[in-house]
């Protein structure tokens, strides 16, 4: 074996070793990102205020899932609403029909 390829493993075993390359080293380059990153990144700025928040067009009417009429609308412009205060009561005519509707076929698949 060549002596010579002992003696360059422990010089360079000693010089990567040393203060200079485990601490200053990595902490430079992490200085050096950080420094680079603060210069290029967007910046977010946020502003606080107070305001009003109004819609840009009022909707023209009030659309229901129900298809059953209406019987009583409450609703007046700038109301204060509560919880549990009736806005709009709907007719239950359609409900009833359809109630009675699924109890007679239920009542025929009873049987």
């Amino acid at each position: 074996m060549n002596p010579n390829l002992f003696r360059s493993v422990e010089f360079y075993q000693r010089r990567y070793h040393n203060y200079a390359t485990v601490l200053i080293i990595p902490l430079s380059l992490l200085f050096t990102f950080i420094l680079i990153f603060s210069l290029v990144a967007t910046k977010e700025i946020t502003v606080t205020s107070q305001g009003e928040i109004a819609p840009t067009s009022v909707i023209a009417s009030i659309q229901s899932t129900s298809d059953n009429p209406i019987l009583a609308n409450h609703l007046v412009a700038n109301q204060v609403v509560e919880k549990g205060d009736l806005l709009i009561k709907y007719s239950e005519t359609m409900e009833e029909s359809q109630k009675t509707a699924l109890e007679t076929q239920l009542q025929r698949f009873e049987k």
